[in-house]
């Protein structure tokens, strides 16, 4: 792509990725790895032709979400359709370091440049708690039942 002087590079981060969020503490992290590399490399790698994106689709439509043990039901989120984070990613391409499709991700993206950081992990924390039966809660963080707190 450099000695063509043209490309592109999308990254698929998460909502999560925007804060520290308890039960999926490892998965945030590392989708805020991926958005901390690709805004560096948006910023990198633009004077030299080629176009990176990192994009945060909150919850889509697919397989991933199916197999996870949480009730998105109970949860305040929207699920898009692949097609529509799709589109809303190759529409920022080449004009914006990151997207997050759909307002209410935006909101829960950026809300803690408005409040306290810790307040969205807390936030994020109680409601997959609540999005978990406490088997699936002592599975996924490796401890005992009786250790799981209501």
């Amino acid at each position: 792509m450099v000695d063509e002087g043209k490309g592109a590079i999308v990254f698929i981060s998460s909502l999560f990725g925007y804060h520290g969020v308890p039960i999926v503490a490892n998965y945030s992290a590392s989708k805020a790895y991926i958005l901390a590399l690709g805004e560096a490399l948006h910023v990198e790698l633009d004077p030299m032709g080629i176009d990176v994106l990192v994009v945060s689709p909150g919850l889509t439509d697919t397989a991933m979400p199916a197999a996870m043990p949480f009730n998105f039901s109970k949860m305040p989120i929207t699920k898009h359709k692949p097609a529509k984070v799709a589109k809303a990613a190759l529409s920022a391409l080449g004009k914006k370091a990151s997207k997050v499709p759909g307002l209410l991700n935006w909101i829960y993206a950026f809300e803690n440049r408005f409040i306290p950081r810790l307040w969205p992990t807390r936030l994020f924390g109680f409601l997959l708690k609540r999005a978990m039966t406490q088997e699936d809660r002592a599975r996924l963080l490796n401890i005992p039942l009786k250790r799981i707190s209501k």
